[in-house]
């Protein structure tokens, strides 16, 4: 865009959230757990809370993969840029989110 000087862009790498390695160190807790569980059932003859457990293991095997494919890396760029008089600032806003400013500098990043 005439007007805009870009000063630096900055490229940040945002990984899951703290709470995600948690969650999916309690589900596969509770895999294995209903795993064992299942296993015991079925070596005394007991179908129907094999069935059960077995069920609760798909269950969370499921919700681990959820978890783990939405959790993935993700690069955040942001861009420092002077703009100057001649720049139309609702064109500018309406192709890139305000982060903050710096002075005359504004820190933002593309509007997706």
């Amino acid at each position: 865009m005439d007007g805009v000087t870009i000063l630096q862009v900055i490229e940040r790498s945002v990984r899951q959230p703290e709470w995600a390695e948690d969650l999916i160190a309690l589900v596969g807790i509770i895999v294995v757990i209903a795993f064992i569980f299942s296993i015991i059932m079925i070596l005394l003859g007991e179908v129907k809370p094999f069935i059960i457990s077995f069920i609760i293991v798909i269950i969370c095997v499921g919700i681990l993969v959820v978890i783990i494919r939405n959790t993935e890396e993700v690069t955040d760029i942001t861009y420092r840029v002077l703009v100057d008089s001649t720049v139309d600032m609702n064109e500018f806003f309406s192709k890139y989110e305000l982060i903050r400013t710096e002075g005359l500098i504004y820190v933002v990043k593309p509007i997706n």
